[in-house]
């Protein structure tokens, strides 16, 4: 069986998240990005971070914006 290390570089990327019916853009996002599958990790601290800025954003106080 052949070894096979994947190579992981640091970038940026545009993600893309759809919540509570509204399309949401993420510009530069720090990613691992494997470039010979066209993959990228997002470590759990970025995940961690993005996900409590949408709901701070998107929760609390903003009802009347996403009913607009």
């Amino acid at each position: 069986m052949e070894d096979f290390q994947e190579t992981l570089v640091e970038t940026n990327v545009k993600y893309n998240i759809e919540f509570k019916g509204k399309h949401i853009v993420i510009e530069n996002l720090p990613v691992h990005m494997n470039e010979a599958r066209d993959e990228y990790y997002v470590s759990s601290t970025v995940m961690q971070y993005l996900i409590n800025v949408v709901l701070e954003k998107f929760t609390e106080g903003s009802e009347d914006e996403l009913n607009d």
